[in-house]
């Protein structure tokens, strides 16, 4: 979406709009004068309150809404009145002016670095980063000697005079970089720079000082270049490939609520999992751990054991939830989204008894790896408690196969448009992300016995490019999750793994 960054201008234009008014109605209602400076000061908080309220509750909402995003806007305001209302006295003013601005600079680093963006953002790091910025315009000047140097430096006024058309540029740049296949941001952003100082040389900086004479000049070129990109896309030709909305039986709807969960005709809560496994039949030959993934993979494991005559059983569960077990004094998000601690040990003390009791050959664990974007050591402690629980139990780690760059909702309309410059590519990051983690299992399971990884992602890609639909067959569900059909197309990977650590049954050693 190389637009997607105007929902903040959107925000910026309706705040232009409806503030001025309300502050003509207030001068003409002759309130006052400092009923502007009280009336600006309550929209803020108000605005502020309900940032973080909504943040809690609506998070998308508390992230683009203008009414939640006003009070940044509002902040400049109330310092606009404040220093045209109160005059400043020079002396007692210069130990301020020394070191606030240098508090002002440390907020925005902190706020900046703390994380931004619509998971990351949140009333601490929003609020430290406008109340720094407050103080560096506040506070700022010739008495204060190290921020008035740093903050008057030529390459930093340069980024400010063309800031507005960075922003405008920066995100389609990106965009269309990545449809046509670059991994590298060297190249973007030395682009983003050249168009943003044409922008501001040639549109911007003759616009804001031209005569309204030289204006209508520029009118007609203007209007014509908007009317062009408007029309641009109808005149590009595109293709549009036909898919059948892919199966998937079911999901399970296992988050940590007491709501039930389901495979077919198979059922199970929070605190069970969903296991399909009878222990009154015997030991199970192998068994799925695992998140969402684990589900995803279940038909190619099980049409696998089937042709090899091994008894499947299976406990996963949705919702993010990790495949480890968990552990004292490490945080609980490492173990999934919404779980308490204590539901948490509920439901790993149910998947060992579940193991314990399937006494099985095979463990296969399945999920989505790039999701744990940790440090090896981190990763590689779940994973050997995850191998002592099992015990002489073969640990087969499945990789994760590609991730889409669209379809995080899933495919229902039947219809999907190609990209017009290149053919489907993964993005790079969840590229490298999913390759991080891969090779960390990969070392993982050269240092210990009966532990082994198995590729997917093969499967999933023709000629680098993404191969996720053969003629009206679609591999994918959504953007990481494969379809029925996707899933069974890892059957000869699960078939290789199988055949080569299957002994003989009458060396199997009872546990």
């Amino acid at each position: 979406m190389p637009l997607l960054h105007a929902w903040s201008l959107s925000v910026e234009e309706q705040f232009y709009l409806i503030y001025p008014i309300l502050l003509f109605l207030l001068v003409r209602l002759k309130f006052r004068r400092n009923a502007l400076f009280w009336f600006t000061l309550a929209a803020a908080l108000f605005s502020y309150a309900g940032f973080i309220y909504a943040r809690r509750h609506f998070p998308d909402a508390g992230f683009f809404l203008g009414i939640f995003r006003a009070w940044e806007l509002l902040a400049g305001c109330l310092l606009a009145i404040f220093r045209r209302s109160t005059p400043r006295a020079e002396a007692p003013m210069k130990l301020l002016d020394q070191w606030l601005p240098l508090a002002g600079i440390g907020l925005i680093i902190i706020g900046y670095l703390s994380g931004w963006g619509i998971s990351a953002i949140s009333y601490r790091n929003a609020f430290m980063t406008v109340l720094g910025t407050c103080l560096v315009i506040q506070f700022t000047g010739r008495n204060s000697r190290f921020a008035w140097s740093m903050l008057t430096l030529s390459p930093l006024v340069g980024i400010g005079l063309i800031s507005y058309s960075l922003y405008l540029w920066h995100w389609p740049v990106i965009v269309f970089s990545r449809f046509a296949g670059l991994s590298s941001l060297a190249l973007p952003f030395l682009l983003t720079g050249i168009l943003a100082y044409a922008s501001y040389r040639w549109v911007e900086k003759p616009l804001r000082f031209c005569t309204n004479q030289k204006f209508l000049r520029w009118f007609i070129p203007l209007f014509s270049v908007t009317l062009l990109s408007l029309l641009l896309p109808l005149a590009v030709k595109r293709s549009w490939g036909k898919y059948r909305i892919p199966e998937f039986s079911s999901s399970i709807n296992l988050e940590p609520v007491a709501v039930k969960s389901w495979y077919g005709s198979y059922e199970g809560n929070f605190r069970t999992g969903l296991s399909l496994f009878n222990p009154e039949e015997g030991p199970a030959d192998a068994i799925i751990l695992g998140d969402s993934h684990s589900l995803m993979f279940f038909p190619a494991i099980r049409q696998s054991c089937e042709s090899l005559g091994l008894r499947l059983a299976f406990f996963g569960a949705d919702g993010g939830t990790s495949p480890f077990l968990m552990e004292e004094g490490v945080p609980a998000g490492d173990y999934g989204r919404g779980w308490t601690l204590e539901e948490r040990r509920a439901f790993d003390a149910a998947r060992l008894a579940f193991i314990s009791q399937a006494k099985p050959r095979f463990v296969f664990v399945c999920a989505r790896w790039d999701s744990y974007s940790w440090t090896e050591a981190r990763l590689t402690t779940h994973l050997r408690r995850l191998k002592e629980a099992c015990g002489s139990s073969h640990l087969i780690f499945l990789g994760q196969p590609p991730v889409l760059p669209f379809g995080s909702d899933g495919f229902t309309s039947g219809f999907l448009e190609k990209p017009v410059l290149r053919p489907f590519a993964e993005f790079p990051y969840t590229t490298d992300s999913r390759d991080k983690m891969h090779e960390i299992l990969r070392r993982f399971c050269t240092n210990n016995p009966d532990s082994h990884f198995v590729s997917t992602e093969e499967y999933y890609l023709r000629e680098g490019h993404l191969y996720f639909m053969d003629g009206e067959t679609l591999f994918y569900k959504d953007d990481d999750h494969l379809s029925i059909d996707g899933s069974l197309r890892a059957v000869p990977a699960v078939d290789q793994i199988l055949r080569s650590l299957q002994a003989p049954a009458s060396n199997r050693v009872s546990k």
